[in-house]
């Protein structure tokens, strides 16, 4: 009986140890397959199936090549953490997709790899600190291309976005505060005393209206060759039409024109003659904005024009022969930056002459 329970013993014995083996050599061949692709860590677990530090990032040419282990990816969701060695940088290189390395040089973007093949889904990055709140890029990509808004989180807040017209790429910047559309004011000038109807089809919130506009009619006002408008309800008389408002509009800021700060005045009394504006009417232009311009040691200037017209639709009844609107985005450099110099229109006024100018000042970029 002793020797029989001996035997089962020691039977149980050797095959906890055969199983032990087996297991050790099941999961050593199991770390040398995925090590295949990348170095395996103790970040990567069942519970949290991020790749956090484990990854490679190549950028070649505008294609970025992201190399994991086979089970970062969970719930289409790629997690990935900042790293501060220069050929894997999550912050300059992913977001780099949206502010370019140097804040204004912006890359040829194509496309983003996983493993080789066009990624669907979401890439979540993370600060060094990693603990599940300090996100600094998400983005989302459809057969590797960027599908909707680039979110970074740094600096300024802002919400980076790119749009394709004719297959070229070009900036744009959505804010994640509503941004105040500063100072649009209408003047009117029919050739003859005319009853005229303005309606204004804003994409943001009205702050301001004088007079106060109707948003179910607009404004009704009588105007005379000279500009001088006489409102239909108050039989009140004004020089002009008074809005302001907020919007989350994304300027296009790929070309435009960089200034030195005490070179302001110049600079707007040649362009805004060259967009059709009166002496009078630049010279009130001027005298708003030019305190705020000479401030800064330089200035990234865009006159929006396709953006503004999507932002503020018009509709003026009768229809104007010229319509002139001139709305000036902008914002403070350290110091000059290259961009691409914007092609402005040479305006010349004809008939009943619709003229409006505004503009918008953006958060200053730390250059």
């Amino acid at each position: 009986m002793k020797y029989l329970l001996f035997c089962c013993i020691f039977f149980a014995s050797c095959s906890h140890s055969v199983v032990n083996k087996k297991n050790t050599e099941k999961n050593t061949s199991s770390t040398t397959n995925t090590t295949k692709i990348v170095t395996t860590t103790d970040t990567t677990t069942t519970e949290d199936k991020s790749c956090l530090k484990d990854y490679t990032l190549k950028n070649e040419e505008g294609i970025y090549t992201i190399t994991i282990a086979k089970d970062c990816i969970e719930d289409n969701t790629l997690k990935l953490q900042e790293r501060l060695d220069a050929m894997n940088n999550l912050k300059e290189s992913l977001i780099g997709l949206a502010l370019g390395a140097s804040g204004h040089n912006y890359y040829g973007f194509k496309e983003v790899l996983v493993n080789g093949k066009p990624f669907t889904g979401k890439i979540i990055g993370y600060d060094k600190q990693h603990t599940g709140k300090d996100k600094i890029m998400e983005l989302n990509l459809k057969n590797g291309l960027r599908d909707g808004n680039l979110k970074t989180w740094e600096g300024e807040f802002l919400e980076l976005d790119y749009l394709y017209k004719e297959n070229k790429r070009i900036q744009v910047i959505k804010h994640k505060e509503p941004q105040p559309d500063k100072k649009p004011i209408i003047y009117l000038y029919p050739e003859e005393t005319t009853t005229i109807n303005v309606k204004l089809a804003y994409q943001g919130t009205l702050t301001t209206t004088y007079p106060k506009y109707n948003t179910s009619k607009g404004w009704a006002v009588e105007a005379q060759p000279n500009g001088t408008l006489l409102d239909a309800s108050t039989q009140k008389e004004y020089y002009g039409l008074y809005w302001e408002g907020e919007s989350y509009w994304p300027y296009d800021l790929s070309t435009g024109f960089v200034v030195k700060g005490e070179n302001s005045a110049d600079f707007l009394d040649k362009k805004l003659a060259q967009l059709g504006l009166s002496r009078r009417e630049a010279n009130e232009f001027i005298v708003y904005w030019l305190p705020q311009l000479e401030k800064n040691n330089y200035n990234l200037i865009h006159f929006a024009q396709e953006d503004y017209r999507a932002l503020a639709q018009l509709e003026i009844s009768p229809q104007p022969e010229t319509l002139l609107r001139v709305f000036m985005v902008f914002r403070a450099l350290d110091q000059s930056i290259d961009i691409i110099e914007q092609d402005l229109p040479t305006v010349e006024r004809k008939g009943f002459t619709v003229v409006e100018w505004g503009g918008t000042e953006l958060p200053k970029q730390h250059n």
